[in-house]
């Protein structure tokens, strides 16, 4: 019986690394978060943050 993980618990601390394969893989992280550069090439990118 396998022993499960418990989920971790501080979600906010969570460090997120987003890169745009579409800008040469630039780190677009800031601007993710700060709800910047969705609306440009971001939103080409497939990016599925369940952690927002």
């Amino acid at each position: 019986h396998t022993a499960q993980q418990p989920p971790p618990t501080k979600r906010e601390k969570k460090t997120i690394r987003i890169r745009d394969p579409n800008q040469d893989g630039k780190d677009i992280t800031e601007e993710i978060m700060s709800g910047v550069g969705v609306s440009q090439n971001t939103s080409q990118a497939s990016l599925s943050l369940s952690t927002l």
